[in-house]
């Protein structure tokens, strides 16, 4: 699936992170930037563009400068400390990009294309204790449960009297 690059998801200008040495970028993202001085007394920034250009601009918090992303994921800017997700399965803190992968706290290198900012839904399972309904509000109900136990020994452990059952149950989050 093509994605539609969404600029307006671009980080503000933070001339901190700028002095630190990561990039920035125009507010379509098409030329990438490095701090190299400023601001001067006339609030007048120098960049070097990435032919090696130096370029002067006045103020670029407010002239739609921003944080050039390492890369873009899904029509989404990445940033360094993002958390992703590996196709169907777990996330990745991104820590760097390394030509066409990125490099995550979990898994050092991890090819960008493999990469969704969707969760992916895990499966979980337990054990419920079920009980006769207790109040008038609930007669209309068949049924109580507790709360999902991670074992039936746990379940078992913790059930009540009253119980009708024990039963197995799968969900997805």
């Amino acid at each position: 699936m093509e994605y539609q690059k969404d600029y307006s998801l671009l980080r503000q200008f933070d001339l901190e992170a700028a002095k630190r040495g990561e990039k920035i970028c125009e507010e379509k993202a098409e030329q990438f930037f490095t701090y190299v001085a400023g601001p001067s007394s006339e609030k007048e920034y120098i960049f070097n563009d990435f032919k090696g250009r130096f370029v002067t601009a006045t103020t670029p918090e407010g002239n739609g400068w921003r944080m050039s992303p390492l890369c873009w994921v899904e029509g989404r800017p990445v940033y360094n400390g993002d958390v992703l997700y590996k196709k169907n399965s777990v996330k990745r803190t991104i820590i760097r990009k390394d030509g066409d992968y990125f490099y995550s706290e979990e898994e050092g290198l991890t090819p960008i294309d493999s990469l969704t900012w969707t969760k992916p839904k895990t499966k979980s399972e337990g054990w419920v204790n079920v009980y006769p309904p207790t109040t008038e509000t609930l007669k209309e109900q068949s049924a109580e449960t507790s709360n999902a136990w991670e074992s039936k020994a746990l379940a078992n452990k913790y059930a009540q009297q009253n119980r009708l059952d024990c039963i197995h149950i799968v969900w997805e989050e």
